[in-house]
């Protein structure tokens, strides 16, 4: 619920380490805030963190 209430801007920002929520959602494999941020909120799919990679990308990091 708390997610459905942050501004579109806000969930598309960056993080001090190039990361949004997208990435960090992805990353911890939390795979229904992923589904919320994608398909209901609209969260951009192409940013890329400091270290080059989307959020897709990022699910699948062995770091």
């Amino acid at each position: 619920e708390l997610i459905a209430t942050i501004h579109y801007e806000d969930l598309n920002q960056l993080e001090p380490n190039g990361s949004t929520a997208l990435h960090a959602a992805s990353y911890g494999g939390h795979v229904e805030i992923v589904r919320l941020l994608l398909n209901k909120l609209g969260c951009r799919r192409d940013r890329r963190n400091r270290y080059g990679l989307t959020a897709y990308e990022e699910a699948f990091s062995e770091e």
